[in-house]
């Protein structure tokens, strides 16, 4: 009888944003009208200068099964080797934004008042490598915009894995940023 051995090497695979690994952080938009809100002038301030206290806008998040890069936080895809565990999503929420958990698809959420964060926990369906999370966003009448072009708003976004124990893997962070 004869004996066949094979070597066979583990390696964890991340939840990321897929980019070159050149040291810069690229970030993820959905694009299109989903990134890119015109606001008319009843949804600013008198001077045009401010969104108004209480506007809301819907942002996606997003993450996908990859490597971890060696020069920046975000990963190489992968089609292979997803993770069956839960994916962690932690959003820092920028100071001109109000967390109203009864808007629509925050329920799921939980806020933590003191760091201004929201977590969710993604239960990955078998066979995905990629999701789609989204929540509603309430301003507070302090985020700037611009007249003339675009004003860019950032989200920081941190992924983990959790272990089985409900413990977080430290190993699996990934920081990607939203806009």
């Amino acid at each position: 009888m004869q004996t066949i051995q094979k070597q066979v090497t583990a390696e964890t695979y991340v939840m990321g944003v897929n980019s070159p690994d050149d040291g810069t952080i690229r970030g993820w938009s959905r694009g299109g009208a989903n990134t890119n809100v015109i606001i008319s002038d009843d949804e600013t301030d008198a001077n045009h200068s401010h969104i108004k206290n209480g506007f809301t806008d819907t942002w996606y998040t997003y993450a996908q099964n990859g490597t971890k890069h060696v020069n920046d936080t975000e990963i190489t895809a992968s089609n292979y080797g997803a993770d069956r565990r839960k994916t962690r999503t932690i959003l820092t929420l920028p100071s001109s934004i109000i967390w109203d958990p009864s808007l629509p698809d925050n329920a799921d959420w939980t806020y933590d008042p003191v760091a201004h964060t929201i977590t969710k926990d993604i239960d990955m369906p078998p066979g995905a490598i990629s999701y789609f999370t989204n929540f509603t966003a309430k301003h507070d009448g302090t985020q700037s915009v611009n007249a003339s072009g675009y004003s860019t708003i950032y989200i920081p976004q941190t992924n983990y894995l959790i272990n089985d124990d409900g413990s977080v893997d430290m190993s699996t962070e990934k920081k990607i940023k939203s806009l």
